[in-house]
């Protein structure tokens, strides 16, 4: 057993680098402090006047995503027992989440620790093999028009976790951030369908090359909301003096679904099949739920706006 874990580690350690390497040393400098010492204090502030139950849960709330949505439960399937893949994922979770646990023991709050522990190790008892066998990638998804082609593919990935958090939002719904939280959680999954490109005939295909951005941002909004406007009305319906919170949501999420639009087409190539630009989303996401970044965060949508609609006229106007 100990060998195991020893030789895991040393795997985790080898990963860890080479996504630092492949990311970028300079944007980790400049994202690793953002995300420890402005956006962890705001985690940190809201879990110690939380209530026990809800701050153990919503800390535990990111473990349950990493766990449903890992790649290598088959392969560690095939390697190890039951049990110490228990155990690893369990140690694994609690080393990742260490600064939180570790400043909620120091501050006092032992309780949403406790709770965040006991949450985290039940996540990491789930087998991914007990889950039925849902036929989630076969689905036609008829009601995404083929032009949202990205939605198609995306769904078929990670459409079961969207609609997870879409039903959680709801049953927690008395609370006046579930429904807010929910939506940026399923913006920030679906930030990522925006990964893959498509060839030059399928974008001057099904759009007006002149206003392609505008068209795409208005039918992906129009998507999303479609899948929460029963969200929306559960929302005003329990929260209607507090409608400012779900209107900023809306907003920060319409900016987040535009932002990894441009993106993509800023690094746009007609024979390039995908792009990876998880950290300047990331960064983006965060400029929005810091609010004395958001100024940053539109000069950014408005940078990508210019690069994504000069390099679109370049490969079909001035290159014709």
């Amino acid at each position: 057993m100990a060998h195991f874990l020893s030789l895991l580690i040393q795997l985790r350690f080898k990963q860890l680098f080479r996504v630092l390497r492949s990311v970028g040393w300079g944007y980790v400098l400049v994202v690793v402090p953002i995300l420890l010492f402005i956006f962890g204090f705001r985690a940190m502030e809201l879990l110690i006047h939380s209530d026990s139950w809800a701050g153990g849960l919503l800390l535990a709330l990111p473990v349950l995503s990493i766990h449903m949505g890992r790649k290598d439960h088959h392969f560690l399937r095939q390697i190890a027992p039951y049990n110490h893949r228990g155990i690893l994922f369990f140690l694994e979770y609690l080393l990742l989440f260490l600064p939180f646990w570790g400043t909620l023991i120091f501050l006092g709050r032992g309780d949403v620790a406790g709770i965040f522990g006991l949450a985290t190790l039940l996540i990491a008892l789930v087998d991914m093999a007990w889950m039925p066998a849902v036929k989630w990638r076969a689905l036609p998804l008829r009601w995404i028009p083929l032009r949202a082609f990205e939605w198609r593919a995306g769904m078929r990935k990670t459409g079961i976790l969207i609609l997870f958090f879409l039903i959680i939002g709801l049953i927690a719904s008395h609370w006046v951030w579930a429904i807010p939280g929910t939506l940026i959680i399923c913006a920030l999954f679906i930030a990522s369908f925006y990964q893959d490109l498509e060839s030059k005939e399928m974008v001057e295909g099904p759009f007006q090359i002149s206003t392609l951005l505008w068209q795409k941002i208005g039918l992906h909004s129009l998507l999303f909301h479609s899948i929460f406007a029963l969200s929306y009305l559960v929302y005003f319906i329990r929260h209607g003096d507090l409608w400012w919170i779900l209107v900023l949501s809306m907003v920060a999420v319409e900016l987040l679904l535009s932002f990894s639009i441009l993106v993509k087409y800023a690094n746009w190539l007609p024979n390039r099949e995908k792009h990876n630009a998880q950290t300047m989303i990331a960064v983006f996401a965060m400029g929005l739920l810091i609010p004395y970044l958001a100024p940053a965060s539109l000069l950014l949508w408005a940078y990508y706006f210019r690069k994504a609609s000069k390099r679109i006229e370049y490969f079909y106007y001035v290159k014709n």
